[in-house]
């Protein structure tokens, strides 16, 4: 999904025109208008506000998939064959689990092989494909996510917060400087 896409989405959730969402970014409603039709990119402190105020899972995912390029991210699942409703989406975040679970089971490589010289092609393409399941697990797990928040009315950055201090905690990352913007008014 587009920034420009998400942008609108979120905005039209919240209730908001196109002058509401600008004069509280500090844009002007022509601007909003601009951002949403692809016309123009907003600059990074807008993106950061805008972003803060609408708390929109679908935009912090597309904010992210832009950033890094869709590079490890987990992007929108928004095409003609997508089921977004709730158990749908769980159910495929377990399928897509499995699958991902039953590679990495599978893949001897990881047990035999200490270095990437140390690969076959065969193992090379195991692990390849070990890493595709994993992604589209994560695809799926985050999409979950977004439709719970969605449909259920939860804060996207509180629930993200809550897993930052759940890792933390447990010692899988060192101590994060989670950055929280304003709530929504």
């Amino acid at each position: 999904m587009r920034v420009s896409t998400a942008l609108r989405l979120a905005r039209e959730r919240r209730g908001w025109t196109q002058r509401e969402l600008g004069r509280k970014v500090s844009y002007s409603g022509n601007m909003i208008s601009a951002v949403e039709c692809e016309e123009r990119v907003m600059a990074p402190d807008v993106a950061a506000r805008a972003r803060d105020l609408l708390d929109d899972p679908e935009l912090y995912m597309a904010l992210a998939e832009e950033a890094a390029g869709s590079v490890m991210t987990a992007v929108v699942l928004d095409g003609p064959r997508v089921d977004l409703h709730r158990m749908s989406t769980g159910r495929k975040a377990i399928e897509e689990f499995a699958e991902a679970t039953r590679a990495i089971a599978q893949c001897r490589a990881l047990i035999n092989s200490r270095t990437a010289e140390d690969l076959a092609e065969e193992d090379r393409m195991q692990i390849r494909a070990i890493c595709r399941e994993t992604l589209q697990a994560a695809t799926a797990a985050v999409n979950t996510v977004r439709v719970m928040c969605l449909t259920y009315g939860l804060s996207p950055r509180e629930i993200a917060r809550e897993h930052i201090l759940d890792l933390e905690r447990k010692g899988y990352i060192t101590k994060r400087r989670v950055r929280h913007g304003a709530h929504a008014a």
